[in-house]
């Protein structure tokens, strides 16, 4: 993988995930609205911010996701999990542990994250933020702290 300057500021990586045995389960609104939250409150501290939706592609991706990673270096990884997409958080289990043992922050939230969210600490990874209800409205305060090295 190439090796390149990724700027002093903030790298942030929002993921939608799909699930194609439930299709129709898929919504990533939620998604959109954190998205455009981080956006109004970070944009001039922002080196890197992407939005990888893969409702949108309707594909389970996890490849998509770990080559993303490996260009973006972000410094915040977020999971947005709807109904059907455990298995997905499976695949993505060493990508968000590599992830945490190397200083990231690691969120997940969704359907998922608010109904099993203590199944998702105990099978995934402990130290994963889990974001339980509408993720949008802690958003800004979180990342924020982050961003100035506070604890969350």
């Amino acid at each position: 993988m190439q090796s390149r300057d990724l700027g002093a500021g903030l790298r942030i990586l929002l993921v939608g995930l799909f699930s194609e045995r439930y299709p129709a389960a898929g919504e990533t609104h939620g998604l959109s609205v954190i998205a455009g939250a981080i956006h109004a409150e970070f944009s001039t501290d922002l080196s890197a911010f992407e939005v990888l939706d893969l409702v949108t592609i309707g594909k389970e991706e996890p490849d998509m996701v770990s080559r993303l990673v490996d260009q973006m270096r972000p410094h915040v990884i977020a999971l947005s999990a709807s109904y059907g997409t455990y298995d997905s958080l499976r695949v993505l289990k060493a990508i968000m542990r590599d992830h945490i043992d190397r200083g990231g922050l690691a969120l997940i939230g969704g359907p998922l994250a608010t109904y099993v969210g203590h199944t998702i600490l105990d099978e995934i990874d402990e130290r994963v933020v889990v974001v339980q209800g509408e993720g949008d409205q802690g958003c800004s305060s979180r990342d924020t702290r982050v961003a100035n090295k506070e604890s969350i």
